[in-house]
């Protein structure tokens, strides 16, 4: 990653966020938004390459808050985050949250070579969807892959 990317932690309990705060405070400028009211209005004075959706937080769920910043900021890649890791139950979930449009699924515990892998695809998908909207929508391969590099 070139410059440390503005990154919100969308979530109520700071418990559960520190571990991904303390993740990615070396390689990210992270914000923390602890309901949807507070991310929208951080949002809307800021630019986010990527938000980390925690899987409940006050005032809704990560249905809710992943609807309303599709809906406002299509281009911005949402990383739910969930506390079930490796069950049956976690396998649907997954499904569940790739099948209504988020970019991924990070699953508790977190690893730090996992977080950093999600981190930077989601950088990097955010300025290709960018890269290609100001091109007047959709780029052949070439022509996306020298946009990329002449960046």
């Amino acid at each position: 990653m070139r410059d440390r990317p503005k990154v919100m932690l969308l979530g109520s309990d700071a418990v559960r966020v520190t571990p991904l705060r303390q993740i990615l405070r070396p390689y990210a400028n992270e914000t923390f938004a602890e309901d949807l009211p507070a991310a929208l209005s951080l949002l809307a004075g800021n630019t986010y390459e990527v938000v980390f959706c925690d899987w409940r937080f006050h005032c809704g769920t990560w249905r809710e808050a992943l609807e309303k910043l599709q809906s406002l900021y299509p281009e911005l890649p949402v990383i739910v985050v969930n506390q079930t890791a490796g069950t049956e139950e976690g396998m649907r979930e997954c499904v569940e949250v790739l099948e209504a449009g988020a970019f991924d699924l990070l699953f508790s515990p977190l690893h730090v070579p996992t977080v950093l892998f999600l981190l930077e695809h989601a950088v990097a998908s955010g300025e290709a969807r960018a890269l290609r909207a100001g091109a007047g929508g959709l780029m052949s391969a070439g022509k996306f892959r020298t946009a990329l590099q002449t960046k």
